[in-house]
């Protein structure tokens, strides 16, 4: 509780406390309670007494009592939160949501993660240990605040029988995926006039994208637990190319996981793709996964069938090392795709100040143009109604199958 103790966070929200307790509390029915140790029992249950006083006020529960809509995604994550929790039971998964609950969301989160935590995503120091803490929860106040999709792991001190690893994914469904349209705008960065012009058929299907989300979130966390951590450097761009390699390890992680599903490459899969090419469009080099989605598309829905989530980790972890394999290659890249945007008629969003650390990397015109070619490619698909490339059919509603029901991936 050092990070609550030391900033003047004004008075929590028992709300978000009770919720993230709850998620403890069933972690702990699904194990059974002789996971927990007397002491741990003990320490739960005046916990809990304490905050009896504390539970929603009703006129918040009638609220969400009137909101079905809210309640259908909520257990949807809590359905994602409980699969994860099967497959991986090192990993105590949490999720938050953020909003105006969020001060007692991290009051909960305290409880678990006892007096003195550590941050496992960041290479660091024993005496940086509460320092990097407080950055670290810092920065999940600010997601929370804001309400958007992140992922943390940590390793809690002196856990009372549940997992010492610590994921915590900030998500409100709500905010990402109550409708097609708001899914669609939620991941495509581009200015609203342009959203509204996307076809219907182009559009994300939110049940997709809300399991999408979920599924990249939690690959950070298996990134930093069975990858390791962020190691230290002191390379200018080292920030920017750790970044660019987890973001493309979790969107290939995620696409793998969709065609487990579903078994086929779906129009989802397709419009994803082109969404995320049209990144460089918004002066986000570091989320142009087009590469790697790629990848997993030739790779087809047969290389996934079947496999744990485990397995499918360690395909995405295989596409981003065959991507980007060392800090020198996203070097290469980044002057790649900085061109291209300037190809693309971008130049007042390319570079940000980094232009003066690529002096000396060498040049790749051929790279450059590919990534200026997708990316135009995608746009003009998106935004103004072009035929799609051959073998691309499903994307159109009349054509697509049936939908079959989503095979059970192995825990």
């Amino acid at each position: 509780m050092e990070y609550w103790q030391r900033t003047n966070a004004g008075v929590p929200t028992q709300r978000g406390a009770w919720a993230l307790l709850g998620q403890l509390w069933g972690f702990i029915k699904a194990r059974g309670a002789a996971c927990v140790t007397t002491s741990g029992r003990r320490f739960l249950l005046g916990v809990t007494a304490a905050l009896i006083p504390l539970v929603t006020p009703p006129a918040a529960a009638q609220a969400d009592a009137l909101n079905p809509g809210s309640q259908s995604l909520d257990a949807e994550v809590a359905e994602h939160r409980r699969q994860y929790q099967a497959a991986f039971p090192e990993i105590l998964f949490v999720t938050l949501k953020g909003g105006k609950d969020w001060s007692g969301e991290l009051v909960g989160l305290s409880v678990l993660l006892g007096h003195q935590p550590r941050s496992l995503d960041y290479e660091h120091p024993q005496h940086l240990r509460a320092d990097l803490m407080d950055l670290s929860l810092a920065r999940l106040r600010l997601m929370l605040q804001h309400r958007a999709p992140s992922a943390s792991l940590f390793r809690a001190d002196e856990p009372q029988g549940w997992a010492e690893n610590i994921c915590v994914i900030t998500l409100d469904p709500c905010i990402i995926a109550s409708d097609d349209a708001q899914a669609t705008a939620h991941l495509l960065d581009l200015d609203p006039e342009a959203k509204a012009r996307i076809p219907a058929r182009f559009r994300l299907d939110c049940d997709e994208y809300l399991r999408f989300v979920f599924d990249h979130e939690a690959y950070h966390c298996l990134s930093s637990l069975y990858g390791g951590p962020q190691p230290r450097s002191f390379e200018p761009l080292w920030a920017e190319y750790w970044h660019y390699l987890s973001e493309l390890g979790a969107d290939g992680y995620a696409l793998g996981m969709h065609l487990a599903r579903r078994g086929e490459v779906t129009p989802f899969a397709r419009n994803l793709q082109r969404i995320r090419g049209t990144a460089l469009y918004a002066g986000d080099i570091d989320h142009w996964t087009y590469p790697a989605l790629e990848h997993v598309l030739q790779r087809g829905p047969a290389s996934f069938r079947g496999l744990t989530r485990r397995q499918i980790f360690e395909q995405a972890e295989d596409i981003r090392r065959h991507l980007l394999p060392d800090y020198a290659s996203y070097l290469i890249y980044r002057r790649a795709a900085l061109a291209a945007m300037r190809r693309l008629d971008l130049p007042e969003q390319a570079g940000n100040g980094t232009d003066v650390h690529l002096e000396g990397v060498r040049a790749d015109p051929g790279l450059a143009e590919d990534i200026a070619r997708q990316a135009e490619r995608c746009r003009r698909e998106l935004l103004e109604r072009q035929p799609v490339a051959d073998g691309e059919a499903a994307a159109e509603p009349e054509e697509s199958a049936e939908e079959q029901p989503v095979p059970a991936l192995s825990p």
